[in-house]
């Protein structure tokens, strides 16, 4: 299998994916027409799975950010703590 074939099964792969996608997507989208003054205007609601799957993808975000930045805190006040150490060590060494 050359490159050029391997590619181009890739991008076939990855158009495949990308139609079943957007046709998923437009079972999810619910269109509205409102009138605000003289104007329509067409709104896309987003309904059912895809609503709840844009909930659960923000909520992990927020849980793995907050995670992130404890465990950097945390990590900041041990070396923090450590590095006080070693300072008191030395100062107490070079005073006595």
């Amino acid at each position: 299998m050359s490159f050029q074939s391997a590619s181009k099964s890739t991008l076939e792969s990855d158009l495949r994916l990308s139609t079943k996608r957007s046709a998923w997507l437009a079972k999810c989208l619910k269109h509205r027409t409102i009138e605000v003054g003289n104007n329509i205007v067409e709104t896309v609601v987003i309904v059912g799975a895809a609503a709840a799957a844009e909930v659960v993808v923000v909520v992990v975000v927020v849980v793995v950010v907050v995670v992130v930045v404890v465990v950097v805190v945390v990590v900041v006040v041990v070396v923090a703590v450590k590095v006080a150490a070693a300072v008191a060590v030395l100062v107490v060494v070079v005073v006595v």
